[in-house]
């Protein structure tokens, strides 16, 4: 897989994991975050629960008597996304100037 200016030609599950944590920095809807992320129901399914398990997004309901939930990044994901961004930029080709 060749390295591209953004990255990988392909996803891998912690790029998914970091575009999910980044769509629910102010809190989102799980239905928007599936259709952001491209994925379908089941794979959303595994990404979220897996992500609140370990602590990553939390979850509130969107009113008192709603049965939708919103999911929010957590202090440790934002933490997650942090490190992941510094990861990822030790891995930038660096330019080589010339004159």
């Amino acid at each position: 897989m060749p390295l591209t200016d953004t990255g990988w030609s392909h996803r891998g599950w912690l790029d998914i994991i970091n575009e999910i944590l980044i769509i629910c920095q102010d809190g989102e809807l799980k239905y928007k975050v599936m259709y952001k992320t491209k994925l379908n129901s089941r794979e959303i399914n595994t990404y979220m629960e897996f992500l609140a398990a370990t602590g990553m997004l939390e979850t509130s309901r969107k009113s008192p008597v709603s049965k939708r939930l919103i999911y929010k990044t957590s202090p440790k994901g934002k933490e997650f996304v942090t490190r992941y961004k510094e990861l990822i930029d030790l891995f930038k080709i660096q330019q080589i100037i010339t004159e």
